[in-house]
């Protein structure tokens, strides 16, 4: 940050590296009630510049869809292999959706689509009518953000070395940001662009889509005061940081190039990120060490006062998961060691 208004010499390496591209529904099906609208989202699509980076070595199962190239722009095939994704979805489930997008360069030449009908806003209309930059992405980002502030000031007060953070927890941190954005602020967002009336958004619903609040200005506050911030940058300039990078443009021949030797170079010994060979590689959890710690946190959670029922009702949810996989690996190992005997 302590670059700003210098757009050389920005340094947000991570976020420069990833990019997300998010989707919301406006609503379920034809028919549904006005309260309904904005209650399905779809998994983020993140585009980072490694295709395979050392911390997602033995990642099986991610909260969003990754894809990489070296740009880590959106491109015309990754958007044509999403969109085909989502056309086999919604056949799927016997829906047919529109689709609103804009007239980006990822967007020009698309696929035959079965059962998405894709509307394009008019030219140089986005700010203005796309729902996703009227305030979705925007709040997104500052939930994001706020992710990122609590994980410095944990490491700030933590005697452990100071780490970079790696694609592995942004990643993480990106998912839980974006299912954490209130169907409150989808909707107002929908009625902001023109597209749904005034009538479907209720005053509680209009003051619950107030984000950020005053915890994470406390957070910036504390976090900017430890690390040197200036105090002419703000929370605000830290969640727009990176408003101005480029995340879609037409590659060139030679670019395209590029990108087909790096795949088959990556597909053979690997990928790194800039900077992430000094980050430590995580070492592997196992089935054993993950439910002692879903029992430490439950133990935790028990010496603290007020907590929420619904938080000890995710924990059974891991708790449960965790003794399925343990079982199961159970029953195949003596499966195994049966068929070893014969």
């Amino acid at each position: 940050m302590a670059n700003k208004g210098n757009k050389k010499r920005r340094q947000f390496s991570l976020e420069e590296k990833m990019k997300v591209v998010e989707a919301v529904d406006s609503g379920k099906r034809k028919g549904d009630v006005a309260k309904e609208f904005g209650t399905e989202k779809m998994r983020p699509l993140i585009v980072g510049r490694s295709a395979n980076p050392r911390c997602l070595k033995n990642v099986h199962s991610l909260p969003c869809d990754y894809r990489a190239n070296q740009q880590a722009w959106m491109t015309q095939d990754l958007f044509n292999e999403w969109l085909m994704q989502v056309d086999a979805r919604m056949k799927q489930a016997e829906r047919r959706i529109l689709l609103l997008i804009d007239n980006c360069s990822a967007h020009n030449m698309l696929p035959r689509l079965e059962r998405i009908q894709v509307g394009y806003l008019p030219s140089k209309c986005t700010a203005v009518l796309q729902p996703l930059n009227l305030g979705i992405i925007h709040t997104t980002k500052v939930l994001y953000r706020s992710h990122l502030l609590k994980q410095i000031l944990l490491k700030l007060n933590s005697s452990e070395d100071q780490e970079k953070v790696d694609i592995k927890q942004a990643i993480d941190m990106i998912a839980v940001a974006w299912w954490s954005v209130k169907q409150s602020t989808v909707v107002k967002c929908w009625q902001k662009a023109g597209i749904i009336p005034v009538e479907l958004i209720d005053s509680d619903a209009e003051a619950a889509a107030s984000e950020p609040d005053v915890a994470i200005e406390k957070l910036w506050h504390s976090v900017a005061i430890a690390t040197c911030v200036p105090n002419e940058i703000n929370f605000q300039d830290f969640v727009t940081a990176d408003d101005d990078l480029i995340i879609s443009q037409e590659l060139l021949d030679t670019e395209v190039i590029q990108d087909m030797v790096a795949g088959e170079s990556t597909d053979e010994a690997g990928s790194e990120d800039e900077g992430e060979a000094s980050l430590p590689q995580q070492s592997k959890v196992t089935i054993t060490e993950a439910i002692s710690s879903a029992q430490k946190l439950r133990w935790f959670l028990s010496t603290c006062v007020g907590v929420p029922d619904a938080i000890f009702g995710q924990l059974n949810g891991i708790d449960e998961y965790l003794m399925r996989r343990v079982t199961q690996t159970l029953v195949d190992s003596k499966i195994t060691e049966f068929l070893q005997t014969k």
